[in-house]
């Protein structure tokens, strides 16, 4: 045994190392492996046995409760669907089925090319110097003007010249490049990644990383409510009207009201989905106004409507089974 060895008439024990030797044997005999000579490839993939609530069964003799929707190998849309309520469950797994099988059709490069347009040209307007900031916050008033001609070449955009306030397009596409990992702060400059770098000239693995990295939303309920959006947006349930938003209201609120802590307050779930709502509008538009600023006016989620914007949440959701 570690630490233990002759010494004159009687043995000498290290205290310190027969304990940690003693506790280590205890964590491998806790953490061991069951003696099954071929154990199941993934235990917790498709039709493993859960308990009554939905965790996960004990593993190695050690019970930790976690929820399903953050066990590894659980689907964030099966997740989705055990939490929703009964009278929905006919329309997401509809929308599921359209959504995955228009994820198997081929891309078109256009769609790619028109999809990706406002990150490609940020992230090239940004070059390899970056851009300035005005202070420890937003963009300098000229780094701004200069994006907006790349991300709003036809002047849709009427808003103020700053940065500073969250509803700013330029503020809007910097949070979600920089959710995205392609932009960050660099002393007193908004750079590019190397990964921005990367993939300001390559199209298709642009796509593919923004694909990838859906929805962008860190909250519980805001991922939520960006799952939805993706999920109906992929399954062509993004109409012009106003269906569109009564029905991921609607949807939203009883998901919420029946998560494991109730949220009863009023709550937009559009809003709480924000930044994937922005990425899918500007794939959509190719750029970030929408296509007429007179009244009547398109929604706000106009965007999501048109093919390219589709097709990048069918991409998504294909990730997310």
């Amino acid at each position: 045994m570690v630490g233990i060895g002759k010494h004159g008439d009687g043995n000498v024990v290290d205290l310190d190392a027969f304990r940690r030797d003693s506790e280590d044997r205890k964590l491998r005999a806790l953490f061991a492996p069951d003696p099954s000579p071929e154990p199941p490839a993934d235990p917790l993939g498709p039709g493993a046995e859960t308990g009554t609530d939905g965790m996960a069964p004990p593993v190695g003799g050690l019970v930790v409760e976690v929820p399903r929707d953050v066990w590894p190998g659980t689907s964030p849309l099966d997740a989705l669907v055990a939490r929703a309520d009964e009278r929905d469950h006919g329309l997401l797994a509809e929308c599921r089925a359209r959504a995955l099988a228009g994820a198997e059709e081929s891309l078109d490069l256009d769609d790619v090319e028109h999809g990706t347009a406002v990150l490609r040209a940020f992230l090239t307007r940004l070059g390899d110097g970056g851009l300035p900031l005005a202070g420890p916050g937003p963009l300098s008033e000229y780094a701004v003007a200069l994006i907006m001609l790349d991300i709003d070449p036809i002047g849709t955009w009427k808003g103020e010249g700053s940065a500073a306030t969250s509803r700013h397009p330029v503020r809007r596409v910097r949070s979600a490049a920089t959710a995205m990992g392609l932009v960050r702060t660099q002393g007193r400059a908004l750079v590019a990644t190397r990964r921005g770098a990367q993939l300001r000239d390559a199209p298709a693995a642009l796509w593919d990383h923004v694909a990838g990295c859906l929805p962008l939303e860190r909250t519980p309920g805001g991922r939520e409510a960006a799952l939805l959006v993706l999920l109906l947006t992929a399954a062509g349930k993004a109409t012009l009207d106003g269906s569109f938003g009564d029905t991921v209201e609607s949807v939203g609120a009883r998901l919420r009201l029946n998560s494991p802590e109730p949220d009863h307050r009023p709550r937009n779930a559009l809003a709480d989905a924000a930044r994937t709502v922005d990425v899918l509008t500007w794939a959509g538009h190719a750029r970030i106004g929408g296509l007429d600023t007179t009244l009547p006016g398109f929604p706000p989620w106009s965007g999501l409507h048109w093919g390219p914007a589709g097709e990048l949440a069918r991409a998504a959701v294909a990730r997310l089974v």
